[in-house]
């Protein structure tokens, strides 16, 4: 692993930004939790759902565009379901970036329409740089175009931590509030996580290429306290690639290991960074 040796008085400069940043970090890491232990068998996350990154960098734009597609032999809403999502994301400054995100959804035997509109915010606390890892809070609003489904906030504790220099260790800890009447008040809570190995390839067109395991964990509304089966898990593997032009792509495969998750799961993704 390489070390980065930095002089003191660069250190120090940024010592209060830091600190005010880690506490409130931790404040928002916080509350994420405690909703998680004081509030399953809603499905939070989707079949474009990835496990997210905290990195910010100032003045870099990304389009993507996502789809999932989910299929099950219980006959379940899973079966034969069909998600689309396209992003766009902004560093305004090397610690804050805004994304916004459009959600279409097809259901079997149906057409696909427009599902959801979210705005998220993006904050990076720490810098592997300077503090081994990357970790941030991701804060969004959803609201859903249909009146049967709740508009909900979400808080998102990201971290992304180089384990060696080909290895790395990606988690997600997602708290999430149904903030309509109708929902009941309703706190859902998952995990994220991801392994992946950087392979080294000869072409000087690409980037960065990544492979590895991934599992998300929905635990839903957790004052329900579902049982295991009851709630949403899948594990599978996904392979990143980045080239140099900007082009980024992901694919996975992901494998029901509950009974109300999706037996069988295939999402894509491609982007452009600009």
């Amino acid at each position: 692993m390489v070390i980065r040796h930095f002089r003191k008085e660069d250190m120090l400069r940024n010592v209060t930004h830091r600190y005010r940043l880690i506490q409130s970090f931790l404040r928002l890491a916080g509350t994420g939790i405690t909703a998680a232990l004081i509030a399953s068998a809603a499905q939070a996350s989707s079949s474009v759902s990835q496990v997210g990154s905290a990195r910010v960098e100032e003045g870099k734009a990304t389009i993507q565009m996502r789809s999932g597609y989910t299929w099950d032999g219980s006959g379940s809403s899973h079966h034969n379901r069909l998600r689309t999502r396209q992003h766009f994301d902004y560093g305004f400054t090397d610690w804050y970036a805004l994304r916004v995100i459009t959600r279409q959804n097809r259901f079997v035997g149906g057409t696909i329409s427009h599902e959801a509109i979210a705005i998220e915010n993006r904050f990076q606390i720490l810098e592997a740089v300077e503090d081994g890892w990357d970790a941030g809070i991701r804060l969004t609003y959803k609201h859903n175009s249909h009146d049967d489904t709740p508009n909900h906030l979400e808080v998102n504790v990201l971290n992304q931590v180089p384990v060696t220099e080909e290895w790395e260790f990606r988690s997600n800890i997602i708290g999430e509030y149904d903030i309509e009447a109708s929902s009941g008040d309703v706190f859902l809570f998952e995990l994220r996580s991801q392994m992946t190995r950087k392979i080294d390839l000869p072409y000087a067109e690409v980037k960065s290429l990544r492979i590895g395991v991934e599992m998300f964990n929905d635990f839903g509304a957790l004052a329900k306290a579902s049982q295991f089966h009851n709630q949403g898990h899948i594990a599978g593997t996904v392979i990143k690639l980045g080239l140099e032009n900007g082009i980024s792509t992901q694919a996975s495969y992901r494998y029901g290991i509950s009974r109300s998750a999706p037996d069988h799961t295939i999402a894509f993704s491609l982007g452009y960074s600009f």
